[in-house]
């Protein structure tokens, strides 16, 4: 699944466009999805490409931009089965992925850029 986000940059004063593919991982580690995450800064005209290994699987195709960053929904994996319990944040001041967890709010931060 391919999700997309827009956003603003204070810091900067530039707009983001964030686009991350998720898919399940063929090499091993058969909890976890694979993440391309393409971030666009419109001023400088200039990609960044991130991948990491995610124990989770995001929901929506269009995000939500709202304090900073770009929210989504997503799955947990756990026991080998997926439940819906988190929300994805992409920072768009320091690119950084967060994920929240329902129930206890609890703040994990992620820093292998989703």
């Amino acid at each position: 699944m391919r999700c997309f986000g827009f956003g603003y940059d204070s810091k900067t004063c530039d707009y983001k466009f964030v686009s991350v593919y998720c898919q399940p991982d063929v090499d091993g580690y058969e909890d976890m999805d694979v993440s391309q995450v393409e971030i666009h800064t419109l001023g400088s005209d200039s990609w960044e490409n991130y991948h990491s290994y995610n124990p989770y699987q995001i929901n929506e195709k269009r995000g939500v931009f709202l304090n900073g960053a770009i929210h989504w929904s997503a799955n947990l994996r756990t026991s080998l089965e997926w439940q819906p319990r988190l929300l994805i944040s992409m920072d768009m001041e320091d690119e950084c992925s967060r994920y929240y967890t329902f129930g206890m709010w609890e703040m994990k931060d992620y820093y292998g850029h989703m």
